[in-house]
């Protein structure tokens, strides 16, 4: 049986600041996988990693996304989840397009490898791209992020 007096009221505040205690402002997650995707993001925002993530499913789209940030003069994303293996155009694409971008636009960006391949020539390949931070398997976790991020911020428990 539920207890009133079991119930923890949180106030408008207490609420805030728990919203601003993200360890990073955007992100862009580019996955061919709608269901990756939604997973990926619901991560990233419900442990507080990513306050908006924006989450596109081709390479197209997500080069297109940044165009559009540059041209409004918005902020980029901080974080960039890349996945390696796409229809069309894949993951390697995308780093051979965005390593054209202007240096500065290259180090605000953090660039995050995305496979559940463990190609050791796709992590090769990764190593030649010195924007890209690491190599992540997919499916993002919890752990997988409190693992990269911790340096960042100290993630609530």
């Amino acid at each position: 049986m539920w207890r009133h007096s079991t119930y923890k009221t949180i106030t408008k505040t207490q609420k805030q600041e728990r919203m601003e205690n993200f360890i990073f402002n955007s992100a862009l997650i580019i996955d061919d996988s709608t269901i990756d995707n939604l997973i990926h993001k619901k991560i990233l925002v419900n442990y507080h990693f990513v306050k908006n993530v924006h989450c596109v499913v081709a390479v197209k789209d997500g080069l297109d996304y940044i165009q559009k940030q540059l041209e409004k003069n918005l902020d980029l994303p901080e974080l960039i989840f890349l996945d390696i293996r796409m229809p069309d155009m894949n993951g390697f694409d995308f780093l051979k397009m965005f390593e054209q971008l202007e240096p500065t636009i290259l180090d605000r960006c953090k660039i995050y490898m995305l496979s559940s391949s463990l190609d050791p020539v796709d992590h090769e390949r990764i190593s030649n791209y010195k924007f890209v931070k690491k190599f992540l398997g997919k499916p993002l976790t919890r752990q997988i992020l409190e693992e990269e991020f911790s340096a960042h911020h100290e993630v609530d428990q």
